[in-house]
């Protein structure tokens, strides 16, 4: 997947809104990885509803380990 070499190259470039893209991409699709990175690219931290919204698209896809991870993150921005 090319999305992953992309956030480098977005970032160089300073194309936050393709950065935004990926971000949304991964919640929509359930990538842990990708929306972590893509967020950072960003300067933003993801909050409870995109972990929520992850979980859900990640559970959907059979990708439990990163359901289990965004229910975790999601948990945690819970209790901040």
């Amino acid at each position: 997947d090319r999305r992953v070499e992309a956030l480098a190259f977005f970032a160089k470039a300073g194309a936050q809104d393709k950065l935004a893209e990926l971000r949304d991409h991964a919640i929509e699709t359930g990538d842990v990885f990708l929306l972590r990175e893509s967020a950072a690219r960003l300067g933003e931290t993801p909050g409870v509803e995109a972990w929520r919204r992850l979980a859900e698209a990640a559970a959907a896809a059979g990708k439990e380990s990163c359901a289990v991870e965004a229910r975790r993150q999601m948990a945690a921005g819970e209790g901040a």
